[in-house]
């Protein structure tokens, strides 16, 4: 069941965010792209979870882009971090394109409304889907949905900013975000198209014609 469009308030004004102080270089240059805090790692490889997206669902006034959230195998599973937000994730992060922020009317997580902001003094959309503190049985298998109103912002395609078919997403062990990994999603690309059919076989030589009679004898 959707809510309609207005029975969901819209986002509370953003709290400022409170990244780490840079303390060398690189944690400056952290701060100039998604997204834009200063952590102990970006790896996407140090989280154990993935964010895809699974489907677009058109109700009678919004628009529903869903997600679902799952661990995978692998990763660096003795990394500080990974263990962190294993334990732990806190809140997940979506680098978004700035004209979707009026079209946004709620977020919600197995069907329950969540809090998120929508941050715009960086080079591009951050919005923040927070306060979310899932354990490893609540976390797997989750699923987050965008409720879209239709203003040009209601596709995956469209919420990226770069418009290049790859959503990058950051999912954190908590609000003071020591641990950012950093990972991209993207559409599969489209099926490979079928083969040509297989030419008719060779037609079989026509036979010889019949030989003639032998003569007659006189």
């Amino acid at each position: 069941v959707y809510l309609e469009a207005g029975t969901i308030p819209l986002a509370p004004p953003a709290p400022p965010e409170q990244p780490n102080a840079p303390n060398d270089a690189n944690g400056a240059a952290a701060l100039l792209s998604f997204p834009y805090c200063s952590c102990q790692t970006y790896a996407c490889a140090n989280s154990p979870y993935r964010l895809k997206y699974a489907e677009r669902i058109v109700g009678a006034s919004l628009i529903t882009l869903r997600f679902r959230l799952f661990k995978v195998p692998g990763g660096n599973v003795n990394n500080i971090c990974y263990q962190a937000v294993n334990d732990n994730v806190g809140k997940i992060e979506l680098s978004v394109d700035k004209s979707c922020q009026a079209g946004i009317r709620g977020v919600t997580v197995d069907g329950m409304t969540r809090t998120y902001y929508f941050d715009t003094e960086f080079a591009q959309g951050k919005m923040r889907i927070t306060a979310l503190n899932f354990n490893e049985t609540v976390a797997n298998g989750a699923t987050i949905d965008i409720l879209m109103s239709s203003r040009g912002c209601d596709t995956f395609e469209s919420l990226i900013p770069n418009k290049d078919g790859a959503l990058i997403y950051s999912i954190m062990e908590s609000s003071s975000h020591a641990c950012c990994p950093t990972c991209i999603e993207t559409l599969p690309g489209p099926p490979p198209p079928n083969p040509p059919p297989s030419p008719p076989p060779p037609r079989p030589p026509t036979p010889p014609p019949p030989s003639p009679p032998p003569p007659v004898p006189g």
